[in-house]
């Protein structure tokens, strides 16, 4: 059953060349009866999945990981008995589709969905460092004897249609120092945080209709110079150190 999306809050952490991201996507029940809803969205291939919770009536609901067999028994259990459960997997086709089964959603009510996942990022041949926020399933080619991709099956909302907006909060941390950030969207100026220029933040425009894939790109200074990246460790006083990402294919002299 298509449930409406309200609109969708995204925060956005670079550090250096690996981005965090938790994406928060409310909708709302305007059926008159309950309703197994499912959403789907698009995400980088390369991206890892670390936290997944839903709010329904303010109950909260934190994803446990499961092997997907178990995973869709516990789920389809749950349903049977008229609870509230949700099923966030891959598409089995598509490794950058994810489809979240949201349960029982009672009529006229909002449902909360964030995920959280972090992926690395690639280094354009002008030595920007590129973070993207899909916006649309593209259709694909399924060959005969596989899965149907789950965006063959989902109608999709015309372009200038999008009922929805999105707002977008993205922060840039790296120790070469931040040049200049670039987008193309329309976004806020560019406002460093430290005096050191290592830290800065941006966002975009209020009102901004997510009808095209979101891009910056972030150009640091010094980008090839060799770093050392240092963090205190859990659960003890002891620091960890590890050596900080490097462009793909830089030359490190």
């Amino acid at each position: 059953c298509l449930v409406p999306l309200q609109g969708i809050w995204v925060d956005v952490q670079v550090k250096g060349f690996v981005a965090d991201v938790s994406a928060t996507l409310k909708y709302k029940n305007e059926e008159e009866k309950a309703v197994e809803a499912v959403f789907v969205f698009p995400m980088d291939e390369d991206s890892a999945v670390y936290s997944f919770e839903a709010t329904i009536e303010g109950k909260k609901i934190v994803a446990d990981l499961q092997e997907k067999e178990q995973a869709h028994k516990t789920y389809n259990e749950a349903i049977s008995q008229g609870k509230q459960a949700f099923l966030l997997e891959e598409d089995k086709s598509s490794g950058d589709i994810f489809s979240c089964s949201v349960g029982n959603l009672p009529p006229g009510q909002e449902a909360e969905v964030t995920l959280k996942y972090v992926l690395e990022l690639p280094v354009e041949a002008d030595g920007a460092v590129r973070f993207v926020l899909p916006a649309i399933l593209n259709p694909r080619y399924t060959p005969i004897d596989h899965d149907v991709s789950i965006t063959a099956t989902r109608p999709q909302v015309p372009i200038g249609e999008i009922p929805y907006t999105l707002s977008l909060n993205a922060h840039f941390q790296s120790v070469y120092g931040i040049a200049k950030i670039q987008s193309n969207c329309d976004i806020t100026r560019l406002e460093y945080t430290n005096s050191d220029k290592t830290s800065a933040k941006v966002s975009l425009a209020e009102e901004h209709k997510f009808d095209r894939d979101v891009e910056f790109l972030a150009y640091y200074k010094d980008v090839n110079k060799p770093s050392v990246t240092v963090e205190a460790g859990l659960g003890s006083t002891d620091a960890a150190q590890e050596s900080g990402p490097t462009p793909s294919g830089d030359k490190i002299s």
